[in-house]
């Protein structure tokens, strides 16, 4: 199973989210929601940029060329 089909699994179990959703949010906003902004940070490297005539087109995500998670962490908490 690759990284981004661990995390997506992962994603989905606990928040109820899709990692697609996830980078959605993350390019078209520019920033991740309050639920999960504390929990995930994203990294996006611009690889194009274009303009459309009608000035839409401002922000979005047409391929995620690589995935590459840079850390993961998981807690249990267990109560005392």
């Amino acid at each position: 199973m690759s990284a981004a089909h661990s995390i997506d699994a992962f994603l989905a179990a606990t928040y109820g989210l899709h990692l697609e959703d996830l980078l959605c949010e993350g390019c078209l906003v520019g920033r991740l929601g309050p639920a999960m902004g504390e929990r995930v940070k994203l990294v996006p490297r611009l690889v194009q940029s274009t303009s459309e005539d009608d000035g839409g087109g401002e922000r979005f995500l047409a391929d995620v060329i690589a995935f590459e998670p840079l850390g993961w962490e998981t807690r249990v908490a267990i109560p005392a």
